[in-house]
């Protein structure tokens, strides 16, 4: 496990340095079978990791958001919208209105209750559509959604892809081991002081879904999955 410290600039760089070294020591052999997978929540220096895998020197193919490094397959930068949508669309489900999913994923557009301008800054379309696809298919039906969300990252653990960063999968650890072999998972751990990480968050990601009860041992933030299961099995009022 590698944990990287993030508050300030001097920080970043010093856990770049950090992960320059682990990468750089790990043999070819090693990095080609390892998945390193970001425990961190975002906006705790996640973009560091990302960058450094998809430097040609290090060459690990890696997704971050909507975004995968030069190299990678088309079909994996795919998979990777589909994550990504299915996170999106558990938030809006929970959210917003079921009726407006279609006109919401269709066109992509942000959140309403955002302001304009945040999103001016942001690049919030998707390369490949995958959202239009996803909401037709699951809705906000669980069932659905939760085989849609196992079945999409079976796919990605499959496809190749060695570096998995950022949001949602902090909250898809436990469903990752379970279909990955554990030996070969690298967690890499980015953190940062409580308030200044509440603070950013709440400027910049201010809906995130949580679960109504923890799932386990890994409370309500650990297991989207978990907590649409936990959501499927209650008995309808």
């Amino acid at each position: 496990e590698l944990t990287m410290h993030s508050s300030a600039p001097v920080h970043r760089i010093a856990a770049l340095a950090l992960l320059c070294l682990h990468f750089e020591s790990a043999s070819a052999q090693e990095a080609a079978e390892s998945l390193f997978v970001s425990a961190g929540q975002g906006t705790s220096a996640t973009h560091a990791p990302f960058d450094r895998m998809c430097k040609e020197d290090v060459g690990i193919a890696a997704c971050h958001w909507l975004k995968c490094c030069d190299f990678v397959p088309e079909h994996v930068e795919v998979l990777q919208e589909r994550v990504v949508s299915l996170w999106k669309l558990a938030a809006l489900c929970i959210s917003v209105e079921p009726k407006k999913l279609s006109i919401f994923f269709a066109k992509d557009l942000p959140d309403p209750h955002r302001r304009l301008d945040w999103y001016k800054r942001r690049d919030w379309r998707s390369k490949h559509d995958e959202t239009a696809s996803i909401a037709a298919v699951t809705g906000c039906d669980g069932e659905k959604w939760i085989a849609s969300m196992k079945t999409t990252l079976q796919e990605i653990l499959n496809s190749g892809v060695r570096g998995l960063v950022d949001s949602p999968y902090p909250y898809l650890l436990d469903d990752i081991f379970e279909m990955h072999p554990h030996e070969r998972i690298k967690l890499i751990m980015t953190d940062r002081d409580p308030l200044t990480w509440a603070e950013r968050r709440r400027e910049g990601h201010p809906v995130v879904p949580l679960c109504r009860e923890p799932v386990g041992e890994v409370g309500r933030l650990g297991s989207i999955l978990g907590c649409v299961q936990n959501a499927v099995r209650e008995p309808s009022v």
